[in-house]
C-alpha cells in the first residue's frame, strides 16, 4: 500500500472518515509464526521448550494487553486474518465515494491479507469494531514517517460500514487507540483528509483533531486537483 497519499474519511452516508492511500497498517514485521517445533535442539536431559509465537492477531489473550474490550455494545479487538474479507468490502465501499481515500481502485483480498499481515498487534495495530459477530468498521495505526526521529507520531485511518454510520463506530475506534497510545509509544496522531471532505473534518474535530496544516494540490482524482489538510491530536 501507499506510504505517503493519506488522507481521512467523512461521517458521511459512506463507509469511511478519512482519505488515505491505504485504509491497513504498513509497519514492516514478520507475517508468519515460529513453527512449534522449531529452535536448538533440546539438552540432553531437559525436555524442549516450545517458543511462543512472535506475532498475536488477536486470538491469544493469555496477554491481556491484547484482549477485547466492550464499549457500548461493540467488542473493539485485534484483527485476525478471518476479518480480512469484511475489512476489504468496507474499504472498497470508501474508495468508490472518490471523496474517502485517495486509493482510486478497489483492493483484493491478497492486498488485504499482505497489510494485515505487515501490521504490528503492539506498536502499529489493525482494531476492529465488532458487533453480532459483524465488523461494522477498523482502524489502522502506521508509521507517520519511517524515519527515526519521527517515531512518537503515527498516522491513524478509520473506516466505518456504509450501513453503519452515525452509530459511534469511529468513535469507539479511535477511543481505543488513544487508550493504547502510551503501549504503542505515540505522542501524536496524525490524520490526512481531503480539504473539501466536510464531513470528515467535523468528525476529525469532534474526536479532538485540530488543523496542523495543509498540502494544496496534493492530490488528483479522477483529473481533478485536492487539497489535503494535516489534522493532529497530541495524546502524549
Amino acid at each position: 500500500m501507499d506510504d505517503n497519499e493519506r488522507t481521512q474519511r467523512g461521517d458521511e452516508a459512506g463507509p469511511s472518515r478519512s482519505a488515505d492511500a491505504s485504509g491497513f497498517g504498513t509497519t514492516d514485521v514478520a507475517t508468519a509464526l515460529e513453527s512449534l517445533d522449531g529452535g536448538a535442539p533440546p539438552q540432553r536431559g531437559k525436555p524442549r521448550e516450545k517458543p511462543r509465537p512472535t506475532v498475536n492477531r488477536g486470538d491469544d489473550f493469555r496477554d491481556m494487553e491484547f484482549a477485547p474490550v466492550e464499549v457500548n455494545g461493540l467488542t473493539l479487538r485485534l484483527a485476525t486474518p478471518h476479518d480480512v474479507p469484511e475489512i476489504a468490502s468496507i474499504y472498497n465501499a470508501a474508495v468508490a465515494t472518490r471523496t474517502s481515500t485517495a486509493d482510486i481502485s478497489p483492493v483484493s483480498l491478497n492486498q488485504a491479507r499482505t497489510a494485515l499481515g505487515r501490521s504490528d498487534a503492539r506498536r502499529r495495530p489493525v482494531l476492529v469494531a465488532e458487533k453480532r459477530g459483524r465488523i461494522l468498521g477498523y482502524l489502522t495505526v502506521r508509521d507517520f514517517n519511517q524515519r527515526p526521529a519521527y517515531h512518537a507520531a503515527a498516522e491513524v485511518d478509520y473506516f466505518v460500514h456504509p450501513q453503519h454510520t452515525h452509530e459511534g463506530v469511529d468513535e469507539a475506534l479511535m477511543g481505543e487507540a488513544v487508550r493504547r497510545s502510551e503501549r504503542m509509544g505515540v505522542r501524536s496522531f496524525i490524520i490526512f483528509a481531503f480539504a473539501d471532505n466536510e464531513p470528515a473534518i467535523a468528525l476529525a474535530r469532534r474526536l479532538g483533531f485540530e488543523t496542523w496544516g495543509q498540502l494544496p494540490d496534493a492530490a488528483e482524482i479522477d483529473g481533478e486537483s485536492r487539497d489535503v489538510l494535516i489534522l493532529g491530536r497530541a495524546v502524549g
